[in-house]
């Protein structure tokens, strides 16, 4: 399980360039950024800023532990 939430004044986004990376950019490797091994294999849990750069479904925590 995997969770990125939060964001600052310096980074209103979180940490969505690297949620981005380690999700959804196709053209990154686990050898550019390992984080993106865990694709397919992890529970991803991002609060809005933090998946703000991709173009998911937001879900609650009643439709993620049912769907679970």
């Amino acid at each position: 399980m995997i969770s990125a939430a939060g964001q600052s004044i310096k980074y209103p986004n979180g940490k969505a360039s690297a949620m981005r990376l380690a999700i959804a950019d196709e053209d990154v490797t686990p050898k550019t950024f390992p984080a993106s091994s865990l694709r397919g294999n992890a529970v991803w849990i991002l609060d809005a800023p933090n998946g703000s750069e991709m173009d998911i479904e937001l879900s609650t925590v009643e439709k993620a532990v049912a769907d679970a």
